[in-house]
């Protein structure tokens, strides 16, 4: 295996890799950082992991200043090796769980929001980012193509997963993915670095510009105004500014539902945010 140079936790894997199975497994290395989870971790049945996760939190445990130089052939040995520990350190530490990784199509997001703006990188304006975008494609594709050749291939996802019972834990960057949320019988965002477990009621903090503080549901019109930071662009200041003052003027909560969303915005006499609605939403 080639050797990239990076930090890794106690779980010898990437950092925040490593970090977000400690937290699940309430063995965050900072007792005062340990997340209060919603759910004890032999309630989760199947940790699912995407591949390009997998990928970004490599990428970002490697010093910045060798990021640009990294090694993608050698990348991809690291995370193989990876995939091989993530199962058997679980097991050590006493889960009875499943991990199954998988890698879902970047192209379904556009087929399911037509009409939402979606983030371009320029290679001439953010080279480092360009150069991400390369890493992480040939990395975790390369990975999966490995991968499928093993006793237990990945899940491949095109446009939604299979249903599936239990409790899920869904290690992934991309808040796109949480809207599969129907086809799980529970489904909880698991977060690199902090470890946190979040239900669906704390999803709303996945919106970009969005913090704990704001009252905003997570559902597929919030997500295509106020963007993702990954792979959807905001819309307008204007639309956002009129989106929150319905959110506050209608006392809106984190799980107030897609319903009152339409009704309240349509009774909210502001022509430019209902057009808005409309067009994201056809």
């Amino acid at each position: 295996m080639n050797i990239i140079e990076r930090d890794v936790g106690t779980i010898p894997v990437s950092m925040g890799t490593s970090l977000s199975l400690e937290g699940m497994m309430g063995v965050y290395p900072d007792p005062a950082r340990q997340p209060k989870q919603p759910v004890k971790p032999n309630a989760i049945g199947e940790v699912w992991i995407n591949l390009r996760t997998l990928a970004r939190n490599m990428y970002n445990a490697v010093p910045t200043a060798a990021q640009s130089s990294l090694n993608l052939a050698g990348a991809v040995d690291v995370l193989e090796e990876e995939v091989k520990v993530i199962p058997v350190a679980l097991a050590q530490m006493g889960w009875k769980g499943k991990v199954k990784f998988y890698m879902a199509s970047k192209d379904a997001i556009k087929w399911s929001y037509p009409h939402a703006n979606f983030k371009d990188t320029d290679p001439k304006k953010a080279p480092k980012q360009a150069f991400y975008d390369t890493y992480e494609r040939y990395v975790s594709i390369e990975l999966y193509k490995r991968l499928m050749d093993s006793e237990d291939p990945p899940l491949t996802i095109d446009s939604k997963p299979p249903s599936t019972q239990g409790t899920v834990a869904l290690l992934t960057h991309f808040p796109t993915e949480l809207m599969w949320k129907p086809q799980f019988t529970r489904l909880l965002l698991l977060e690199s670095h902090t470890g946190k477990l979040k239900a669906w009621n704390m999803w709303y903090t996945k919106l970009n510009g969005i913090d704990e503080a704001t009252m905003m549901p997570f559902n597929e019109y919030t997500l295509q105004v106020f963007g993702d930071s990954v792979v959807l662009a905001p819309q307008s200041i204007s639309i956002k500014k009129a989106l929150k003052e319905v959110a506050i003027n209608k006392k809106w909560t984190s799980i107030v539902s897609i319903a009152k969303v339409h009704y309240d915005i349509m009774d909210s006499k502001n022509k430019d945010l209902i057009a808005n609605y409309k067009q994201l939403m056809k």
